[in-house]
């Protein structure tokens, strides 16, 4: 759309004036008396700074890190608390005063403007040694898919299709120990779903030369299907597979802003709904309750679903009684992989430690990135974090965005897609977790990425 205003031109974005008219709907209905001066002054500059935030990355990128770490922003920092404060939520039991809300307020600002200040920093830089392209050999296709045949019929045997599509597929039962079960588990998904994009790259360059690798494809995606049902999987294992797909699968996905809207939508609308399916099947979930989840979302905002603000003012209180952690969260998830037995006093994720601290037993609780920096640093951490992971994640959008073909292949053309839904959960932590799932997935696609390099030299391979 174009106005004119004194003789100049301006374009005006649906998405943003969508996005302004509610920015202003949301705050003449949710501003006020219920709040402070101060704490209505700082949640609306806050707003008002991702707002201007949003406009650029989604006019930047179809989909990227920034955008998807604006979306978790403004929908967790901004949208869930003030709801929260409406509605006299108490989070865990703890309540939180308007004063430590200002000041959480203002380290959530801090943290935003650093990081874009890391991005812009950042500029058009990018890591070419994961920009190099890739083929994808027949073998290579033919072998994968094969591997994940045998994998879904073993886990269709031993579970059978109601056990997949209600608990996801499983190649072991309680014979193992959750450590390796889990690591295991995250492999064997990760390599289903990559060879699912494989195989599709793969068929969108052949498919004008042999039309029959469409039907491999097809396998492959209905492997992933059977053993990752959505609604048997956790919903950010379901976002950043099915999305993946998506991307990969239909090039109307690069346009933009129709990522925003869908992933935007499905946190607003399907997160609540996928929440349902988390304790019962499929079956058992009716048509009344999904329509009154929907129907009831600002009161669903203002669940311990939405926890990473209060996360982060309870842990002033932590700091407060226990002192920082100095580095020991963050080393605990860089070394994930080490077992408690070599290492007795690794660090529990964060947000289990400030659950403990405050006397719960539930301890599966969000410790959202701000708060992961705060708990080790104070205010150096949010500084030297927010300003590292914005230089970085610009750096990797760039190492995608940056010269793309369709059939380049390259190590970040296959992770990318999967990665940027997943950086929603990093976003929520706790990082502990998060951070090892991420890697398998990177581990799997650089072996793979490793093997379509190295299966081409082999001999006999060449000669067929």
């Amino acid at each position: 759309m174009k106005i004119k205003i004194k003789n100049k031109e301006f374009n005006l974005r649906v998405t943003e004036i969508v996005l302004s008219a509610f920015f202003v709907i949301f705050v003449a209905c949710y501003f006020g008396e219920a709040m402070s001066f101060w704490l209505n002054f700082t949640f609306l500059l806050n707003g008002i700074v991702i707002l201007f935030s949003l406009f650029r990355a989604i006019d930047r990128r179809a989909y990227s890190f920034e955008l998807v770490h604006l979306i978790f922003y403004s929908i967790f920092f901004w949208i869930a608390p003030v709801i929260q404060r409406n509605y006299h939520y108490i989070a865990w039991g703890v309540r939180i005063s308007d004063t430590e809300c200002v000041w959480v307020n203002g380290i959530l600002l801090l943290w935003l403007v650093l990081f874009q200040l890391g991005q812009k920093i950042a500029g058009t830089k990018s890591f070419r040694q994961i920009q190099k392209p890739v083929g994808i050999p027949k073998p290579f296709v033919i072998g994968t898919a094969g591997i994940t045949v045998v994998l879904t019929l073993i886990m269709f045997f031993r579970q059978g299709l109601r056990g997949l599509i209600a608990d996801g597929g499983n190649l072991f039962g309680s014979n193992v120990s959750a450590t390796v079960g889990s690591l295991f588990f995250h492999c064997v998904t990760a390599f289903i779903t990559f060879t699912a994009i494989y195989s599709i790259r793969f068929w969108k360059k052949e498919r004008e030369n042999n039309r029959n690798w469409f039907w491999l494809m097809f396998l492959c995606l209905f492997c992933l299907v059977l053993t990752s049902f959505p609604t048997a999987i956790s919903r950010y294992a379901a976002g950043s597979i099915y999305l993946c797909v998506a991307i990969n699968l239909f090039p109307v996905a690069k346009k933009k802003p129709l990522f925003f809207w869908i992933f935007s939508c499905g946190m607003l609308l399907m997160f609540p709904v996928m929440d349902l399916y988390r304790y019962v099947s499929i079956g058992e979930v009716g048509m009344d309750s999904i329509l009154g989840q929907i129907l009831s979302l600002n009161r669903y905002f203002a669940t311990g679903n939405y926890d990473a603000y209060s996360m982060l003012a309870i842990c002033f209180r932590y700091i407060t009684s226990y002192g920082y952690r100095f580095g020991k969260q963050l080393l605990g998830a860089i070394l994930f992989f080490v077992p408690r037995a070599l290492w007795p006093g690794k660090a529990i994720s964060s947000g289990a430690e400030i659950a403990h601290s405050i006397g719960l037993t539930f301890d599966n609780i969000s410790a959202p990135l701000p708060m992961e920096a705060f708990i080790d640093f104070g205010i150096a951490g949010i500084v030297v974090f927010a300003f590292g992971i914005g230089y970085l994640l610009r750096r990797v959008d760039n190492s995608y965005w940056q010269n793309e073909e369709e059939h380049r292949n390259s190590y970040i053309d296959i992770l990318y897609c999967y990665a940027v839904p997943f950086f929603l959960f990093l976003c929520r932590g706790s990082l502990l977790s998060t951070w090892g799932y991420l890697v398998a997935n990177m581990a799997v696609v650089l072996a793979m990425s490793l093997t379509c390099v190295f299966l081409p030299k082999i001999k006999w391979i060449r000669k067929k």
